[in-house]
This record gives C-alpha cells, sequence and structure tokens, in this order.
C-alpha cells in the first residue's frame, strides 16, 4: 500500500511541474519534493526522469478513457443514423463535463498542451493509447451520420473540428467569461448548458 501510494503521489506531483514548467525545467528533486518522497524512490519506480514522464502520459491516458467509459461505447455498426447522432451528442456533452468541471482533468491540460505544441515520446503514448482511440470512434460515429466513409479526411476534420470545439471550451475560458462578464475561474452551470446546446446544434447540422 505504502509503495502505491509513493507512486501516486510522485505521479501526480509530476503531472503539476511537467504541465507548469515543462520537462526540462522540471527536475526529479522538485517532483520528490512536491511528492514529499525520496528522491531515489523515482528511480526505483520508473527508472529515471523520462520514465516518469511516460508513466504519467499511461496514466493520463488510462484515465481519459476510463472518464468518457470509452469501454461502454457502442458497435457503431449496429447503430442507425438518429442513434449515432444521439450518441455523438452525449459523447461531446459528457467531454465537456470532464474537461469544464472535472479537477484532475484540468491538472492534464498545460502538460496534454505542451505536448501538442512540441511533441515527444509522451506524445505518441497518449496519441496511440487515447487520442486516436477517441478520434477513431467520433470519427465512425461521423462517417454514420454524414454517410461518407469513416477514414476520409472531410470526417476525420470534423471530427478534429467537433472535439476541438470542446477542449478549446476550458482551454479558451477565461476570455469567454469575460466576454459573458462572468467571474473568472470555473465555468458556471449556465455557461456549460449553453455550450451543450451549441454542440448539439453543430452535430445536428451534419444531418442536413
Amino acid at each position: 500500500m505504502h509503495s502505491e501510494s509513493t507512486e501516486s503521489k510522485l505521479i501526480e506531483a509530476g503531472i503539476a511541474l511537467f504541465g507548469e514548467l515543462g520537462f526540462k525545467a522540471t527536475t526529479t528533486r522538485m517532483v520528490a519534493e512536491k511528492a514529499n518522497a525520496n528522491i531515489g524512490s523515482i528511480a526505483y519506480y520508473f527508472g529515471n526522469k523520462q520514465g516518469l514522464y511516460l508513466a504519467i502520459a499511461e496514466q493520463i491516458s488510462r484515465c481519459i478513457l476510463e472518464k468518457l467509459s470509452f469501454a461502454q461505447f457502442p458497435d457503431v455498426a449496429a447503430l442507425s443514423k438518429h442513434e449515432a447522432s444521439a450518441q455523438l451528442i452525449a459523447i461531446l456533452h459528457r467531454m465537456v463535463d470532464v474537461f469544464a468541471t472535472d479537477g484532475e482533468a484540468e491538472k492534464w491540460l498545460m502538460l496534454i498542451l505542451r505536448e501538442q505544441v512540441a511533441p515527444t515520446e509522451a506524445f505518441d503514448t497518449l496519441y496511440d493509447n487515447a487520442f486516436f482511440k477517441v478520434q477513431r470512434f467520433l470519427s465512425q460515429l461521423v462517417a454514420k451520420i454524414s454517410e461518407v466513409k469513416p477514414e476520409s479526411p472531410e470526417v476525420i476534420v470534423q471530427t478534429h473540428m467537433l472535439a476541438g470545439q470542446v477542449t478549446f471550451l476550458l482551454v479558451g475560458r477565461t476570455p469567454l467569461l469575460r466576454r459573458l462578464g462572468k467571474s473568472e475561474g470555473q465555468l458556471d452551470a449556465a455557461t456549460i448548458t449553453i455550450a451543450k446546446q451549441a454542440i448539439t446544434l453543430h452535430v445536428n447540422a451534419l444531418c442536413v
């Protein structure tokens, strides 16, 4: 139990520091101190700083799939066009809830953004274990609705844009809240409801 707790604390501390400072500026000593752990524990559990960073990417990937209930995603081939539309809306709404209100997901944000801008080996882990899996499933839903092949560039880009608006809801929340005249911080329930309504309209537009 103690070893699991120490390993978990190191990962949690690493997420915060790598996200805030970046990989190069973060030292193993900084991570150990934030986790209240012995610096040697990083070598014990992860080998080195790179090993810790990759373990964090694997952890984030697992959490993304868990929070989006990926294991419960249905077989798209068995869905009607209407069912695919409803499923796509439900998943995108779920993404809004995760990215806009989940404190744990917010901790990942800066690290994920850094990997988007300057991909490292950790991005391959995030992409292969989470991003690709979710995007492929969403693409299948978009393809079913649009009656276009799932691997077509049009479907892939449409899917990327649909999912991207959810991500930007969190990334760009500060200017949004200021524009709305609301206090900066967490998105409030009313704003989240409006965002979900907008997403529903965008998905419904695919059916036209």
